[in-house]
Formats: structure tokens, sequence, C-alpha cells
């Protein structure tokens, strides 16, 4: 069985790498060296991919910002990162997270976690505690021993997971 998982990881991290490869040369057959005036317009290639998917910026969100391997704080970054795109009512480019992803060498268990985290908010197959679904921001939690929380910082906590807190910044 966990023969299977790993081939299932493998399997993912591949065609993670191979939709990688294929958007960037998309993205590079599809430059026309021909129009030179929307060219002097357009910022140079840097050759990384534009990626305005939410599912996969979220995933990218929670494999970034996550402090361990816990399952409640990948899912509660990945929600805050889907509020927060709702609230703006855009998607930004994670192109260039994704990119430093891949270059630092992908965990292929630690991106399935938050690619399934992602799916399993957006599903609400896993629930989060009622405190953390408006969430929209991540941020280290302040120690109470070193610092104290401020009135105005307490109120807008909505909760704490292994480390992080997750407060809501955007209002509708």
């Amino acid at each position: 069985m966990k023969q299977d998982f790993r081939r299932s990881n493998r399997k993912t991290l591949w065609i993670l790498v191979a939709v990688y490869v294929a958007m960037s040369v998309t993205i590079a057959a599809g430059t026309d060296q021909s129009d030179s005036d929307a060219q002097a317009t357009l910022p140079a290639d840097t050759g990384i991919p534009l990626v305005t998917d939410a599912r996969i910026c979220a995933a990218t969100a929670a494999y970034t910002q996550a402090t361990g391997d816990f399952w409640d704080q990948r899912a509660a970054i990945a929600r805050a990162a889907l509020n927060r795109y709702a609230a703006e009512g855009n998607v930004p480019d994670c192109g260039q997270a994704l990119t430093s992803i891949v270059a630092d060498g992908v965990d292929s268990h630690l991106w399935q976690a938050s690619l399934d985290a992602v799916d399993a908010v957006q599903s609400g197959s896993y629930a989060l505690p009622d405190a953390c679904v408006r969430a929209d921001t991540v941020s280290p939690a302040v120690q109470a021993s070193t610092s104290p929380l401020s009135s105005a910082d307490s109120a807008r906590t909505h909760c704490v997971l292994s480390g992080l807190a997750f407060t809501q910044t955007v209002r509708p």
C-alpha cells in the first residue's frame, strides 16, 4: 500500500513538472517577435510562467507557509488564500513562488498534501474550526511571553494553528 502511495506521489510530481514545462514552452512559443511596438511596452520575458489558477496558487501558499507537516495548518492556509482571492476578485500570479519551489526541489509528499488540503476545503469535505473559516491572512503567531497582542491584533486574530495566526484583514 505504501509503495502505491509513493508511486502516486511520484506520478503527481512528474505531472506537476510536465505542466510547468508545458506552460513555459507555451509562453515562449506564443511570444511574437515581429511586433516591436508591443515588445517595447512589455517587460522582458524572464521565463517564469504566469500562474493564476486558484487551486495551484492556494497549494503554493500552503506549501510555502506551512511550518511543518500539519494537515489542519495547510487546510487553514489554503482557506485563507482562497478567501483573499475571492475578496480581491482575482488570483495574483504565483509563478515566481512556484518556480522557486521547483528550483529548490519539490517534496512530493508536502506538495500533494497542499493540493489535497485545497481540494478538501474547496469541496467542503474538510471542515475547519469556525474561527478559522473567515481568515484571509496568515502570519506568525506572537508569543504572549515575548510581546502581548494589542487589543486590535487580538480582535483580528481568528485562530492560531501550529504557530501561525489566521486573521481577517479584507472586509467585504
